[in-house]
Order: structure tokens, then C-alpha cells, then sequence
């Protein structure tokens, strides 16, 4: 029997990861999980729902060439957090969530949305959004407005 973390499937691909894995981050279960390939063929994949029902707000990248998973950024305040508006800080963090709207380009990944679940059950629908500069490895909170 294969553990899900020795094998990931996703879109019809077989995933396996390399052994010995070179790097001790290992992403653990997860569903609802926003997800979006950039230019370099990394898949980018944020946050989800743990088995125990719990959301987070972990960013993570694998490398389709190297087959290599690695945590690019686990936030120090696991509720969200920002500084500034519009500002990138090592200190921003979008807050846990699951089935988020997320798009990614040359540099940034762009997430929106999703649902938060609270510690008794409920669930609510969130309307912000965030950049990630791949860059920077950081986070800004956007207040861009689209044009009506």
C-alpha cells in the first residue's frame, strides 16, 4: 500500500517523489487546495482542508523537473496577517482557507476568495485578495478594485 505522500495524483498524472526525499518538508493531506502552474512548470498549491477539518494557509511548490516539493512559505500568525495594505512584509499571510480562486504568472501568484472555517464548524465566505511575489517569497493584501 502507497502512502498519499509517496504518490500524488492529480490531473491524470502519476506523481511519485523521489527517495530518499531531499527535503524533509512534507505537505500532509489535504483537499480543497487552490492550486495554479507558473512559466517554470512549478505547481503552486495554498492552503486546504487537513483530515482533522482544519484550514491552512501554507504555500508550497513542486517542481515538475526536479520532482522536488518544498514549504515556500508558512506563515508565523497562522490567523493572517498584514502591515500595510498593499505592501509586501515576510510578515503577511493570507488567512487559513479552502477552494480559493488562484492564478499564477511570470511573478506573482494572485489568490482570491475561498471559504474560512471557524473553530466550531461554521464556515464563511472571504472576499479578499492577495499577491504573492515569488520573487520576494512574500505576501501583500491588495485593494485593487476592478473597473465598472
Amino acid at each position: 500500500m502507497t502512502s498519499p505522500v509517496e504518490m500524488i495524483l492529480f490531473l491524470g498524472l502519476l506523481w511519485a517523489l523521489p527517495s530518499p526525499l531531499a527535503s524533509q518538508n512534507i505537505r500532509t493531506s489535504r483537499m480543497g487546495s487552490s492550486y495554479c502552474t507558473d512559466e517554470s512548470s512549478n505547481l503552486w498549491i495554498f492552503g486546504g482542508l487537513d483530515p482533522r477539518g482544519q484550514a491552512s494557509n501554507e504555500l508550497w511548490k513542486f517542481s515538475l523537473h526536479e520532482q522536488m516539493q518544498d514549504l515556500q512559505h508558512d506563515p508565523e500568525f497562522n490567523e493572517g496577517f498584514y502591515k500595510e495594505l498593499d505592501e509586501y512584509d515576510p510578515q503577511n499571510s493570507p488567512s487559513p482557507r479552502f477552494r480559493a480562486t488562484m492564478q499564477c504568472t511570470k511573478d506573482a501568484i494572485f489568490l482570491f476568495g475561498g471559504e474560512w472555517v471557524g473553530s466550531f464548524g461554521g464556515s464563511t465566505v472571504l472576499s479578499d485578495s492577495w499577491v504573492y511575489s515569488i520573487s520576494k517569497n512574500q505576501w501583500k493584501l491588495s485593494t485593487s478594485k476592478v473597473q465598472e
